[in-house]
């Protein structure tokens, strides 16, 4: 699924991989039903199966990472294809010292275009996210 710097944002190693069993769920995975087709039935994908696949905790305290100032404009646009502009309003401090505003998600990342690239499909995704 390609979100390993995903993870990696919050976790200082990456996750354990059986790769066996991902090839074989691979070769299961129905895109039409969004589940799985086992020999013993359908299975869909739950929110403790992605705790399985990722690593990443879903219980307990939220989970927000480190937050490094430093180059984080490189950082969104390396994931989601657009640099946020710099600030330039000398009378105001930036509201954003690292991150982007949900309105700035929303403004560029609203609706995926129908005829969209698998790429851009993959940003959208990741501003989602």
């Amino acid at each position: 699924m390609d979100l390993l710097q995903f993870v990696l944002n919050f976790k200082g190693t990456p996750p354990w991989l059986n790769a066996t069993a991902l090839t074989a769920l691979t070769d299961r995975w129905r895109p039409e039903t969004h589940s799985f087709h086992l020999p013993l039935g359908e299975m869909s994908i739950t929110l403790e199966d992605i705790a399985m696949i990722s690593g990443l905790p879903i219980e307990g305290r939220a989970l927000t990472g480190k937050v490094r100032a430093a180059g984080w404009r490189q950082r969104v646009a390396a994931l989601v294809g657009v640099e946020p502009e710099p600030w330039t309003d000398e009378t105001r401090k930036d509201p954003r010292p690292s991150g982007v505003l949900f309105s700035w998600i929303q403004r560029h990342f609203h609706r995926c275009p129908r005829d969209a690239s698998p790429l851009v499909v993959e940003r959208f995704a990741r501003a989602y996210l």
